[in-house]
């Protein structure tokens, strides 16, 4: 979408500038030679962005490559404010957590899954608590949950 605002800025400023030159250009045969050069370079101007176009297609990878980036991005923050929500969870029934990583994937309905969630633990004791904190307060079940001791 950006290429296309700059391709309309660009057409508009060529044109300013063919209007104001033409506007000054000297009466006779040389304003006619002026206005066949602006016209050129107004045409140049305007099919410019057409000289990658094979068969008259646009490339459908440009779309997909866009709506991989978003995706990527969103899962990622999902992600990220699954990670943080566990670790205050965790937190805030006294369970000293040295970190979660998350394992989330985006499934054909859009949703987001959780697969898996290791979190790891600075005493090995609390394993038993922190599993039944997260599964209790949260939807988690047991099988998607792995408790490391750091």
């Amino acid at each position: 979408m950006q290429s296309i605002k700059i391709w309309c800025a660009d057409l508009i400023v060529v044109m300013t500038l063919a209007a104001v030159l033409r506007f000054f250009a000297p009466e006779g045969s040389i304003k006619k030679y002026a206005e066949i050069g602006f016209s050129l370079i107004i045409l140049f101007s305007f099919l410019f962005p057409f000289k990658n176009i094979k068969n008259f297609s646009v490339p459908s990878f440009a779309f997909e490559k866009a709506d991989g980036v978003y995706n990527k991005t969103s899962a990622d923050l999902y992600s990220d404010a699954l990670k943080d929500s566990l670790v205050k969870i965790l937190d805030k029934n006294g369970v000293e957590c040295l970190g979660v990583s998350c394992d989330t994937e985006l499934n054909g309905d859009g949703y987001f899954v959780i697969n898996k969630v290791t979190v790891t633990l600075a005493d090995g004791s609390e394993a038993e608590k922190a599993v039944t904190v997260l599964t209790e307060n949260t939807e988690l079940t047991e099988k998607e949950l792995t408790v490391n001791v750091g």
